[in-house]
């Protein structure tokens, strides 16, 4: 076993950089594009997720039918119901989003008829009333209608992959639940927001060409595909691991670093720290989960309210008007777009003092059980890295590990035995563990633990909570994990408008090989490093990229980086021709640049 010893630098009070002293450090860029970070889950079965097909299976004649009616698409439809009103088409739109009723014209009876045919076809419901057809939803009928037609001695889940581009998975399920009214739209975990993710999704007893249908509208670079009928519908948790494609801009390293670098994050592994977007913007998430635990919902409505970096001037006006008790200000100017703090505001303005009623109401219980996890991610952060600081990889007194070692990949629930390590020798670095705070679990004992469970704010009263769900029992996590499949490429480029990576979507749409497995036209400017690996589940990647890097990957860090360098290209640009005008290259540059720092990824 590798006995080297890692560097760590506490950055932002919640995470660490492990700088291992004997590889030189790589410098880059990190998701300068949202396309240069590329995610596929991988399923129990250890198959890789892929959107491959976008057609719907023909499973019953009923289906084969609707498929044909459904042609014409949606926009099709209303199109074809509103004419060349645009004020009945956008009316039309908001009711398959649970808009209000809308009203039809027709000329006859004939008319209405096929008006009533087209409006079934989009999945609504419909009545004539003095001569004039209306238009609604209803959602016990919808769903009556589904289990009559439902195929006969097929699974009432059906399994699809879900593609989304720059896009949060919460969200992207609320919005396909509500586009295609059901309860829920199961998934096994969340991805990043920005990047390109692949992954499978489960809805209950709706039909394959309903889910194209109405998945089409729900959100821009979003796709749906890979349907297939399944006895069970997915939980939390269930899949295999996760393959991660990642393109670094602007690599300043050779080969022989590289190859270094890779052969000792493959040997040795890396520290399993939660990433940074785990916490959120400056570690609010975490807070959040503190207060949640104490039951100051006062203080948890204060700090989903708080001011954030880089939000638009609509947003930093609501909050501001919150601060100082203007609830009616603060609701009007809130965007839409920030849909649980639009729903907070809105509580709180019908009952100001209803802290509680105005957060349990408007967070979903989802989003409450994401604020407890980075409570105990950061007090797990803050073990792991004394627990490194002060022993390194090697397997010291006090430690956990498993008492059946199973080869541990994945994090484990309080039920998980564990016993206290007395002999070290016994032990290889990769069966150690760390608890995840709870009032299930058995902490380590190793020296420092005492000092490192203050720092991290661990409770005594986790079975005294606030709220059931917020009665923690705890988990184990492993220390250390490696990559594996593991795959490295330097590859030139020019542009930062030149794509990189492949993805699905572009593989269905038959695009061109990305400029980097193809020979450049002109002398390359700059080098990215491409790699391939797969994690185990609930692992992130940017921890693993700062191990090989030896760099941090920080959204601050890198948006800083972006900033010089566009900053820098603009100089350049300067001394050697006349002043640019103001829609010069360099300038688009830095301004795409500045709106990355603002858009960055949120937490997901």
């Amino acid at each position: 076993m590798d006995k080297r010893r890692l560097g760590l630098k506490i950055i932002e009070n919640f995470t660490v950089e492990a700088i291992n002293e004997t590889i030189i450090c790589i410098e880059c860029v990190f998701r300068e594009r949202y396309t240069d970070f590329v995610v596929h889950e991988i399923d129990l079965e250890g198959r890789v997720v892929a959107l491959t097909a976008t057609e719907a299976p023909p499973c019953c004649e009923e289906e084969e039918e609707e498929e044909e009616e459904a042609t014409e698409g949606v926009e099709g439809l209303i199109a074809a119901l509103a004419g060349e009103d645009a004020g009945t088409a956008a009316a039309l739109r908001e009711v398959l989003v649970d808009g209000p009723p809308v009203t039809l014209c027709a000329a006859s009876k004939d008319a209405r008829r096929l008006q009533h045919e087209k409006v079934a076809t989009l999945g609504l419901c419909s009545e004539t009333s003095e001569g004039r057809v209306r238009v609604f939803r209803s959602t016990k009928k919808e769903q009556r209608s589904r289990r009559n037609r439902w195929p006969r001695g097929k699974p009432k889940h059906v399994r699809f992959a879900l593609y989304k581009e720059n896009a949060d998975t919460m969200e992207c399920a609320s919005l396909l639940s509500r586009f295609l009214r059901c309860k829920k739209v199961g998934y096994a975990g969340t991805k990043d927001k920005r990047a390109v993710t692949t992954q499978w999704a489960t809805v209950s007893k709706v039909l394959p060409s309903e889910i194209l249908r109405r998945g089409a509208t729900a959100r821009p670079l979003m796709r749906v595909g890979n349907f297939s009928f399944v006895e069970l519908p997915l939980e939390l948790g269930s899949l295999g691991g996760n393959r991660f494609e990642v393109a670094l801009r602007r690599a300043t390293t050779d080969e022989a670093t590289v190859r270094a670098a890779c052969e000792a994050v493959t040997r040795c592994g890396f520290g399993n720290f939660f990433g940074l977007q785990r916490f959120g913007s400056a570690c609010s998430n975490a807070q959040i989960g503190e207060a949640l635990l104490s039951g100051d919902w006062r203080a948890c409505v204060d700090l989903i309210l708080a001011p954030r970096d880089g939000e638009t001037a609509p947003a930093a006006e609501a909050k501001a008007a919150y601060a100082r008790g203007d609830l009616e200000t603060a609701r009007k100017a809130i965007p839409r777009t920030l849909r649980v703090e639009k729903q907070v505001l809105d509580k709180l303005a019908k009952a100001p003092a209803d802290f509680s009623g105005a957060f349990h109401s408007a967070v979903p219980k989802n989003l409450r059980l994401m604020y407890l996890h980075a409570h105990q991610s950061l007090a797990w952060n803050t073990l792991a890295s004394e627990r490194i600081n002060r022993h390194g990889v090697a397997v010291v007194p006090g430690d956990l590990v498993l008492a059946n070692s199973t080869g541990l990949t994945a994090d484990l629930t309080s039920a998980a035995g564990v016993r206290v390590v007395t002999d070290p020798k016994s032990y290889a670095h990769w069966d150690v563990v760390l608890p995840l705070p709870g009032h299930a679990i058995t902490y380590p004992a190793f020296e420092g633990a005492a000092e490192a469970l203050a720092r991290a704010a661990v409770r005594d009263d986790y079975a005294r909570a606030a709220t059931p769900e917020a009665s923690l029992a705890g988990a184990y996590r492993p220390l250390f994990v490696k990559p594996s499949n593991l795959r490295w490429r330097l590859v030139p480029y020019n542009s930062k408008e030149e794509q990189l990576i492949k993805t699905d979507l572009d593989k269905l749409r038959d695009v061109d090989e990305p400029p980097s497995k193809k020979t450049c036209r002109v002398e390359p400017s700059q080098s990215a490093l491409i790699l391939e690996f797969d994690l185990p589940p609930s692992s992130y990647a940017t921890s693993c990229l700062r191990e090989i890097t030896k760099s941090s990957m920080s959204k601050g860090f890198h948006a800083a980086r972006t900033l010089e360098a566009a900053a820098a290209a603009a100089a350049a640009a300067q001394d050697e021709s006349p002043p640019p005008a103001a829609s010069s290259p360099e300038k688009k540059m830095a301004a795409a640049a500045a709106a990355a720092v603002q858009n960055d990824e949120q937490p997901n």
